[in-house]
């Protein structure tokens, strides 16, 4: 598949894509939960928002976004939650960007993220947001 400049791979047609998420299913260790309310995510190290979150699991998630982001990219990221989540009302983890994609004909982005190591505390709190949104 043919990457661009900005590291996002070109998919050229709805066949490309189904093959993809084939694949990417076939390596998913973890059961991915569709959230029926976007979460919000900002980078710390920016503190700039980079997109929502439209899916989770414990091994990452998918962010959807209006810019691409960098692939392969080792980031602290902040989720917001609702306050019965967790206490804090927000989600800390480091993730890591694997793979990117144009979202079709919509000026969308989505990028994969895998989860680094998780404690307790925060696959507690990841259990918590599946029980609440997940569609």
């Amino acid at each position: 598949m043919p990457i661009n400049s900005e590291g996002i791979i070109g998919l050229t047609n709805d066949n490309s894509q189904s093959k993809l998420n084939s694949n990417m299913s076939e390596k998913r260790v973890h059961k991915r939960s569709l959230l029926v309310s976007y979460l919000d995510a900002r980078d710390t190290a920016t503190n700039k928002d980079i997109g929502y979150v439209v899916d989770i699991s414990k091994g990452g998630m998918m962010v959807i976004s209006k810019k691409p982001l960098t692939m392969d990219m080792n980031m602290s990221l902040v989720i917001s939650v609702p306050e019965e989540i967790t206490e804090t009302k927000t989600f800390n983890i480091t993730a890591k960007s694997i793979r990117s994609f144009r979202d079709g004909d919509l000026d969308y982005y989505n990028t994969g993220f895998m989860f680094d190591e998780l404690r307790s505390d925060d696959l507690r709190i990841l259990d918590n947001i599946i029980a609440a949104f997940e569609l």
